[in-house]
């Protein structure tokens, strides 16, 4: 049997694998990290399972355990494998999606009772609105009212709510999801744990029901390789299938383009200013854009380096990997982006000298009013504040990147040389969602072939 010694924040695991001819006791270690956060009690037991893992992996000892839950298992992927597996926000988006419209109904079912068809049935329930959890209320025997009782939180604005709302909660009338997430959240818990759904009759889309399918099948795969599940049950499952994301009517044509930088030619300089223009020449992710330090611009050689993408979680900005791979990558900026981040970093300069008491100079290229990093939703509405009255279409800020992509296919632009502008993880995504864009592209050019042949013709 397996034994564990805590030393400090982790767990060493020792196995004995017998003794060599010598005589000496062959041993298997690893160490075991709780996340942070994680109770004492809770670490233990994670630390006991690991230590479970581990020996039977290198005796090669069967570990199947079908009689535990699926909330259990979806425990068992947060805490041991998805931190070394998976992006933070992807972690979050998952838990977010198993906490609406899986757990409230299959998290108390042992593995061994979820079969395919029953998954099936979840993913159509989802479809028609039948599981579709959009509020909740507190489930008897909830420890919330006793926490606010306790004063275990000095005010809802700690927990991003209003006191309203945490009046609600306490007194077990139905809230939104989002704000039970939010009080879920604060005291380290799952929507499931303190609250119980009212079940919705809105229908999810093809889109949002698959990254219901994608989260479990991760989850089922991880439990496969460990030998937990004898298979991935949900590969046998046949979730609805996402629509296209074919982009369309979202981004400025080129007389459009033209228009909104001669409506940010008249605004005086300012870091929206140079955002917007820099988003529409080069294409970024709203938050490629707003992570950028000085440090990934190289004014000498014109080059913009994308490294990181931003993510909001806890009242904080992190800076994240970008969404891909691909996502980092290395873009030469036209001489006009060039010109105007020379002329803006120039600016800049002068109004941080000025702030100085009250500037966080951390070197962001696009900040806030006090040196940290913008946030999106402000950025958006800075964008809509300045189209208001332009007789522009009402686009938001993600259709630049859109327009950048736009613009570059029709000026005949390769596929794969968008797909690597625009950072994404295949030709086949840009091809995707710009069907539309190369449509017209080739139409346009079908049409000037046919321009051609006809002077040719005309001419013998």
């Amino acid at each position: 049997m397996a034994t564990i010694t805590k030393r400090g924040d982790s767990f060493l695991i020792m196995v004995s694998m017998g003794y060599a001819e010598n005589g000496r006791q062959i041993r298997k270690t690893t160490t075991y990290k709780p996340p942070k956060g994680t109770s004492p009690g809770k670490a233990a037991k994670l630390a006991d399972a690991a230590a479970h893992e581990f020996e039977s992996r290198v005796k090669g000892l069967p570990t199947i355990d079908e009689n535990q839950t699926l909330g259990a298992l979806c425990d068992w992927f947060f805490l041991v494998i998805a931190p070394n597996k998976i992006r933070e926000r992807t972690i979050a988006n998952y838990k977010n999606v198993l906490n609406l419209h899986v757990l409230p109904t299959l998290g108390n079912i042992k593995l061994k009772d979820l079969t395919a068809a029953r998954f099936d049935t979840l993913f159509s329930g989802l479809s028609k609105g039948g599981s579709v959890m959009e509020s909740v209320k507190l489930h008897e025997g909830s420890p919330l009212p006793e926490w606010v009782k306790r004063k275990l939180v000095k005010t809802a604005k700690e927990m991003g709510i209003s006191d309203p709302s945490l009046k609600k909660a306490v007194d077990g009338e139905s809230i939104k999801v989002s704000i039970a997430a939010k009080i879920a959240a604060y005291y380290k818990k799952t929507v499931a744990e303190l609250f119980e759904p009212i079940p919705g009759s809105k229908a999810l889309s093809g889109t949002t029901v698959h990254s219901v399918y994608t989260a479990l099948s991760s989850i089922f795969q991880s439990a496969y390789k460990a030998g937990i599940i004898k298979e991935n049950t949900l590969r046998r499952t046949t979730p609805p299938p996402t629509k296209s994301k074919a982009i369309e009517g979202v981004f400025l044509d080129e007389e459009q383009a033209q228009e909104f930088l001669a409506l940010l030619d008249e605004q005086p300089q300012s870091t929206y200013r140079a955002a917007f223009i820099t988003l529409l020449y080069m294409g970024l992710r709203s938050g490629e854009l707003r992570a950028l330090h000085w440090e990934d611009i190289d004014l000498n050689r014109g080059l913009l380096y994308i490294r990181h993408g931003l993510y909001y979680k806890d009242g904080a900005f992190m800076l994240t990997p970008p969404k891909t791979a691909s996502s980092v990558r290395v873009l030469k900026m036209p001489q006009d982006v060039l010109d105007i981040l020379v002329e803006y970093k120039g600016w800049q300069d002068k109004q941080i000298a000025n702030l100085k008491p009250v500037w966080n100079d951390d070197g962001i290229v696009f900040p806030n009013t006090t040196g940290g990093y913008l946030d999106a939703q402000s950025f958006n509405k800075k964008l809509k504040k300045l189209i208001a009255d332009s007789g522009l279409p009402n686009i938001h800020v993600h259709s630049l990147r859109h327009t950048c992509a736009s613009l570059l296919i029709n000026n005949h632009t390769t596929a794969a040389t968008v797909a690597a502008h625009l950072g994404h993880s295949s030709v086949d995504t840009t091809n995707r969602v710009y069907i539309h864009s190369f449509q017209s592209a080739q139409a346009a050019a079908a049409e000037g072939l046919q321009t051609i042949l006809r002077k040719t013709a005309a001419g013998k």
